[in-house]
């Protein structure tokens, strides 16, 4: 698909990436949109984060946080903001975020991984290894009709 934004005369092609065939078990149950209701660190995001963890079935997934104290600015920033994305993979309770693309280029090329436990609709992710925890906590995004 290509779109074009008539202001700048850019455009962009989107490839459509397939679903996984024969998801299942504790993948099939973390694919989704997952909300941030909380998190332990403030770094980049701030003390009480906004944000979104979206972990595809094709494999793909998108995480973006903003500090909710982010101030309005008519000037393009990425202060108090954190995103990235990549691929995304499940060992056991422990996925691992192949980050190929961020807004801190440090950790681009690198594994993320996340201790996960899955309550129902409650997601909480913990750094492994990470000094003190850092911790967020989730709740699943249901589509709205």
């Amino acid at each position: 698909m290509r779109r074009t934004n008539p202001d700048t005369k850019t455009s962009s092609v989107w490839k459509r990436v397939p679903q996984l065939q024969g998801l299942t078990g504790r993948k099939q149950q973390l694919v989704g949109t997952w909300e941030i209701v909380s998190a332990t660190s403030t770094r980049n995001a701030g003390a009480n984060p906004k944000g979104y963890l979206v972990l595809a079935g094709s494999g793909r997934y998108f995480t973006i946080a903003k500090n909710a104290d982010r101030p309005k600015t008519t000037e393009r920033t990425g202060d108090g903001l954190a995103a990235n994305t990549g691929s995304w993979s499940l060992n056991g309770e422990e996925v691992t975020l192949h980050v190929e693309t961020a807004m801190t280029t440090e950790i681009e090329g690198t594994d993320v991984k996340l201790a996960v436990s899955l309550n129902g609709d409650e997601l909480k992710t913990t750094v492994s290894g990470s000094n003190p925890a850092n911790t967020r906590v989730y709740k699943r995004v249901r589509a709205s009709n």
